[in-house]
């Protein structure tokens, strides 16, 4: 491996492939890119979500890399009756589990393990727009030169 984040591109080519609903995957490197970018929806974000070291063996590291994947879709106001605002859970529920199916086993490359469904933040919902996350964990070896 060359890179530590060599498996965003990857995933996002994944998602762009496999999820049709999505009108827009990007990378980004931090959540607060989100908070800032009103941009395209439905969208699905890639941002690596840190590595936890499980083993060492001699100067090789396998970790394991962990992956956030946020759904950003319009919601409608608090304000609106319930029956209203059902369609947001209702467009969110369908495309999450399109994004659940296209990485669940699939393998990012050679150097990685497959992915697999790790505990994701609860949604948020912030002008006009919410966010579903769901993270993902791959295992991987670091070699030293």
């Amino acid at each position: 491996m060359n890179d530590l984040f060599a498996a965003q591109p990857l995933i996002i080519a994944q998602l762009t492939e496999q999820v049709s609903g999505l009108r827009l995957v990007h990378g980004i490197r931090e959540l607060a890119a989100l908070q800032e970018r009103p941009g395209t929806t439905p969208a699905a974000y890639v941002l690596y979500d840190g590595q936890e070291v499980r083993m060492q063996a001699d100067q090789a590291q396998v970790v394991d890399q962990k992956w956030l994947i946020v759904l950003v879709i319009r919601h409608v106001r608090e304000t609106m009756p319930p029956q209203a605002r059902s369609g947001e859970r209702q467009d969110a529920g369908p495309l999450l589990i399109h994004i659940c199916r296209a990485l669940l086993g699939w393998q990012p490359g050679a150097e990685y393990g497959p992915l697999s469904l790790l505990t994701a933040p609860n949604p948020s919902f912030r002008d006009g727009l919410g966010f579903y996350s769901l993270r993902f964990m791959t295992r991987t070896v670091i070699q030293p030169e």
